[in-house]
């Protein structure tokens, strides 16, 4: 059996439609689902508190010295991680991740 480019055409719309229908209906029921509405609160306070910190990191920035501040952008990471074995070695009692980042 051939397949004509008129037949090969349909099918591919059909598939088209019925994919483009799948993906209505999800987005329908991923609104319709309190935790969705719930999760996305979160992003929105999420996207608040890294807003906040990019300002923090320029108002340092413009502060400081030019070579202190990129000693301190080398040094950070080393600094994160030592932190953090510190954190799960006393059970992370002191501080919550949030708070480090």
């Amino acid at each position: 059996m051939e397949i004509t480019r008129t037949t090969l055409g349909i099918a591919v719309g059909i598939a088209g439609t019925l994919f483009l229908g799948y993906c209505v209906y999800f987005d329908q029921q991923r609104r319709k689902d309190p935790l969705f509405k719930k999760s996305s609160g979160n992003a929105d306070r999420m996207r608040v508190k890294m807003h906040h910190k990019v300002i923090h990191w320029v108002v340092l920035q413009q502060t400081m010295p030019a070579p202190i501040f990129h000693l301190l952008l080398k040094k950070l990471p080393e600094v994160s991680e030592r932190l953090r074995a510190s954190m799960k070695a006393s059970g992370g009692s002191m501080l919550q991740e949030e708070d480090v980042e």
